[in-house]
């Protein structure tokens, strides 16, 4: 059984899989058949995934790009459950977690904590040979393309082959 067929089976059985349509209709129909609709290389993979996406228009599939949630928009019922759980938390409970009594928050005004300065790496992203930018961290990068870290780090690391929208990613 393929690795990824028998994560989303785990996740079903449990009854917490981030896919509330599929997980309904696992609650109410029982068992679901995954198979694989083609083969290919690993490092094609996101690309393949992406074709069939656009083309089959997967019922079960919410998000719209491979390997992304892009353009994903949560609906009024998520939006309500997030507000209500942040409120829930709230500042106080945060911040013994975030500082300890009595120091400085160094996040404030651009400054960094000494600990991030140390173990971050500057990340070298490259269009198609032309175009070239250098980034502080994996995590200025990601902001600037508006992805997870994951997707930039992952590239980075050569655990995704492929480019994303163009871009090349590697520490520099």
């Amino acid at each position: 059984m393929l690795h990824r067929a028998w994560v989303h089976r785990s996740l079903l059985r449990r009854g917490v899989h981030q896919n509330g349509k599929l997980q309904n209709f696992w609650n109410k129909y029982g068992r679901l058949t995954f198979e694989p609709i083609y083969r290919c290389a690993a490092s094609d993979l996101q690309e393949w995934e992406q074709i069939f996406i656009d083309t089959l228009k997967p019922t079960f599939n919410i998000l719209k790009v491979a390997y992304s949630s892009h353009g994903y928009k949560h609906g009024p019922d998520a939006l309500a459950k997030i507000k209500k759980h942040s409120k829930e938390r709230g500042a106080d409970q945060l911040k013994p977690f975030q500082f300890k009594k009595g120091k400085e928050n160094f996040m404030k005004k651009g400054k960094f904590a000494a600990c991030h300065k140390a173990t971050s790496k500057p990340i070298k992203a490259t269009k198609a040979g032309c175009q070239t930018r250098v980034f502080k961290s994996v995590g200025s990068a990601a902001r600037m393309f508006g992805v997870d870290s994951n997707t930039v780090a992952y590239r980075a690391k050569g655990r995704i082959a492929s480019d994303f929208k163009g871009w090349a990613f590697s520490y520099a």
